[in-house]
């Protein structure tokens, strides 16, 4: 037996191990389990593979680039302290790879460290009702009950895109791999691109406030519960898709560029667009916004990047959820490095799986900074080629199918032992299918008109 099967048993056994403690079940069936797209009417994978954006105000644009200026170079602190821990599963051998059992351990360490904060007082009613009535009710968001084993969604707020449609839809998948296992739970999910600005608004019959799942956070935001969200549907699909691009040109058939094809969001399109930047020799990093005119580049699928070495993750406003994709294709990923993650970062490091690159303070840095981070890499291409191997075994091998399902499985057992009530069912509420399907009950509510049992909004 070839020692990457070894691994993938290993992976296997180790996830049917932590869900038989966990409840008795057997995961040996999910080595074959794919998602139902025809029956839940998933949209294409050509959408999927697409980009994220969102627009933001002038005022919010302002906040969020004194954000990211006022953290400057804590940004690659936060980025490597925040995977340290992940060092520790390495075998001795250093040019090794993940052993498979060890890292979906850490993996699923992600789970406790959001958890942690609401051990001590627990989680309670008022807690989630501060999250529904006072922290998401202006931002695209819905609370999820599951109550014997039946899920109900409740006052749906307009989301972007279809992410909250889709998010649904990983709801239907989770209950369908477990359908008899999922204790009763009550959360909110939120959709925005990074947590509610109004989190700390207290109500006098409220004054806790109230944990949020989100797919990405600071690591500040201590209430913000990291989940595997909607982007991670059809991933066994995107693997086999990108990792097969990935093998039809060698390493040194591969151009030594560093590419990016992208639209990050807010103004940070204009710090890759600069004379530095087009001018390299070194850089194909273009922008693909719709309305960037005569400069804007030619869209490239996430297989199409595959053609380079090098690859740039480089997020908008927050975060992005290509970088899983660009992984896949065995190139180098340089990692712009960013104070938001998501529930998976805790296994990047750097200069074992990504390279961190230090941080761009202002357009005016980009393209000394991106020509350093390339230059490093091309000073030892054995290193930049392992580092590429050991990104892609990560996401085909540890971000599996079988790893969002665990991962999900322990979340919402955890968070149920840490719950002070028994969920019962909200005003609001409607059958999770008919929120999916019926165009009819899919009926999204206005910002703010919200059933608030407690924390009533003034």
């Amino acid at each position: 037996m070839s020692r990457s099967s070894r691994w993938q048993l290993s992976g296997v056994s180790r996830l049917q191990r932590h869900c038989s403690s966990c409840c008795g079940i057997d995961l040996g069936t999910l080595q074959s389990w794919s998602l139902p797209a025809a029956a839940l009417g998933i949209v294409s994978l050509a959408f999927l593979l697409g980009f994220r954006g969102t627009w933001n105000s002038p005022q919010e644009e302002v906040l969020i680039r004194n954000e990211w200026h006022s953290t400057g170079w804590q940004m690659k602190e936060t980025a490597v302290t925040y995977s340290r821990r992940v060092s520790e599963v390495y075998n001795a051998d250093e040019n090794a790879t993940f052993t498979l059992e060890a890292a979906q351990d850490v993996l699923l360490e992600g789970v406790e460290r959001d958890l942690a904060p609401f051990r001590h007082r627990g989680i309670t009613l008022q807690m989630v009702e501060h999250a529904y009535c006072m922290s998401t009710y202006d931002v695209p968001s819905f609370r999820v009950q599951i109550i014997n084993n039946q899920v109900y969604i409740a006052g749906e707020t307009e989301g972007f895109q279809d992410l909250n449609l889709r998010n649904k839809k990983v709801l239907a998948l989770v209950i369908g791999a477990f359908p008899d296992s999922i204790p009763d739970v009550d959360f909110v999910i939120q959709g925005s691109d990074w947590m509610p600005h109004n989190m700390n608004e207290t109500h006098e019959d409220c004054r806790q406030q109230g944990p949020v799942w989100t797919a990405n956070k600071q690591a500040h935001d201590v209430h913000g519960i990291l989940f595997p969200d909607e982007s991670w549907l059809d991933w066994d699909q995107i693997q086999a898709l990108i990792s097969t691009a990935s093998k039809r040109l060698s390493w040194k058939q591969r151009e030594s560029r560093l590419l990016f094809r992208g639209a990050p969001t807010g103004d940070r399109a204009y710090w890759l667009d600069t004379p530095e930047v087009r001018e390299s020799d070194e850089l194909d990093v273009k922008v693909v916004k719709e309305w960037w005119g005569a400069g804007r580049a030619e869209y490239l699928s996430p297989a199409e990047q595959c053609r380079s070495k090098y690859l740039l993750y480089f997020a908008g406003n927050t975060w992005a959820s290509r970088l899983k994709k660009q992984l896949l294709c065995n190139s180098t990923v340089v990692v712009h490095p960013s104070p938001y993650v998501g529930f998976w970062w805790h296994l990047l490091e750097h200069g074992h799986n990504v390279h961190i690159m230090e941080p761009i303070q202002t357009p005016d840095d980009s393209g000394r900074e991106l020509s350093a981070a390339i230059k490093e890499l091309k000073g030892n291409d054995t290193r930049a080629q392992q580092i590429a191997a050991n990104g892609q075994h990560l996401a085909l091998h540890v971000l599996t199918n079988e790893a969002m399902l665990a991962y999900w499985h322990k979340l919402l057992t955890g968070y149920a032992k840490l719950q002070r009530f028994k969920p019962t069912l909200h005003a609001d509420a409607m059958p999770l299918d008919r929120s999916i399907f019926d165009p009819q009950d899919r009926v999204q509510m206005p910002h703010g008109h919200r059933t608030c049992h407690v924390c009533r909004q003034s």
